[in-house]
């Protein structure tokens, strides 16, 4: 059964996007299958397939839809199996909680809800396993803090945390956990991650307008699809580390092409909003002993280098930045400004760039932000 297992997990990671609807089909009877018998190592068809749903619909048409209810209904109908699974637990709660806000469409109603369920159940459950996620589970509950389940869980969440889980004593606990690279990763097709590490570790600055160009037509060519790029952001400053050589050379720097996504979602408020939170989000509980250094790099490197040639996307992350320490979280205002101070001393410690007064001016361009600052 093991080679059972790997050839199926094989064929989910390097050709799922491109099997016939009734292959597929099959495909997810067999794991329904070998879920169902316990057959060992079933969980990692299951996270292959997680991998597989992304937020939007960045060409895959209408099958990831498919995907994502099929896989859903194996995991409800075999609860026991899963709850003895406490990383699955994890990645299905992370997965579904990114894809819930692309299914606002009224024919998905009966799925956002199933989801919805789920994922409120296994929060209710299992919130005292679920360490492992860290910060980035707030990040995605936010985004769904409007439907009424979740709304009431985040009221628990914040006014009676112990009620959920007895070691909780408030949400900063959470806020202050880095979330591991593998949530981050999950929430990224595994095509579109090798196309991104190609991108930022082979393709030189000035070469590079061809090759966005060539993504953005493969992969962010709708308004549907743009609903990816705060995971895609969160992808490019939490798992893409280069090494010194690349960081040292002509290669597309990170902070660039997270700029160029941004610059995609002009127009589209919630998702720029969301892109930018994405990008900041680590500055919100830094600690240098815990944080990498690596996570927040693109986000001063990108409002440093704008301020020449784009100085108003300058001034719009900074205002961002300094809004969020005050509107991020009831009660949070004063941790939230020791985690932007921190990450800015430690910035400025490794000499990521040597002072932060050169941005005053773009920042400037809002007016009696000042003393924010």
């Amino acid at each position: 059964m093991a080679q059972l297992v790997n050839m199926c997990e094989r064929i989910v990671m390097e050709k799922m996007t491109k099997l016939q609807d009734t292959t597929r089909l099959q495909l997810l009877w067999l794991t329904r299958e070998m879920v169902g018998s316990g057959v060992a190592g079933a969980d990692r068809v299951c996270f292959a397939l997680l991998k597989h749903l992304p937020a939007g619909n960045i060409g895959t048409g209408d099958a990831w839809v498919y995907v994502a209810e099929s896989l859903l209904n194996i995991l409800l109908d075999h609860q026991e199996w899963l709850e003895g699974l406490p990383a699955l637990v994890d990645s299905a709660v992370f997965t579904y909680l990114s894809i819930l806000p692309s299914h606002s469409a009224q024919s998905l109603a009966s799925l956002r809800q199933q989801e919805t369920n789920f994922c409120v159940s296994m929060l209710r459950a299992k919130l005292t396993d679920m360490q492992p996620i860290g910060r980035d589970l707030l990040r995605l509950l936010q985004g769904v803090a409007r439907i009424p389940e979740f709304t009431e869980f985040w009221r628990d969440l914040l006014q009676q945390p112990q009620t959920l889980s007895p070691q909780l004593t408030d949400v900063h606990q959470v806020l202050s956990r880095r979330t591991s690279r593998r949530f981050i990763a999950g929430r990224v097709l595994p095509e579109v991650e090798i196309k991104l590490n190609f991108l930022l570790s082979k393709v030189k600055f000035g070469q590079h307008k061809c090759y966005q160009e060539w993504f953005q037509k493969k992969y962010l060519s709708t308004p549907e699809s743009l609903l990816i790029v705060p995971e895609l952001v969160r992808f490019v400053c939490c798992v893409i580390h280069p090494p010194n050589e690349i960081l040292q050379s002509d290669i597309v720097p990170r902070w660039a092409f997270i700029g160029w996504l941004l610059s995609l979602c002009q127009g589209k408020h919630a998702v720029l909003a969301n892109a930018k939170l994405a990008l900041f989000y680590d500055w919100l509980a830094y600690n240098p002993e815990l944080d990498n250094i690596m996570n927040i790099e693109p986000g001063i490197l990108l409002m440093t280098n704008s301020l020449r040639q784009h100085p108003q996307l300058s001034a719009m992350l900074i205002d961002f930045l300094c809004r969020l320490i005050t509107t991020f979280s009831p009660g949070l205002e004063e941790r939230v400004r020791e985690g932007v101070l921190a990450a800015f001393r430690d910035i400025l410690s490794k000499e990521v760039i040597l002072q932060v007064a050169t941005q005053y001016d773009a920042y400037l361009l809002y007016d009696n932000h000042y003393e924010d600052l």
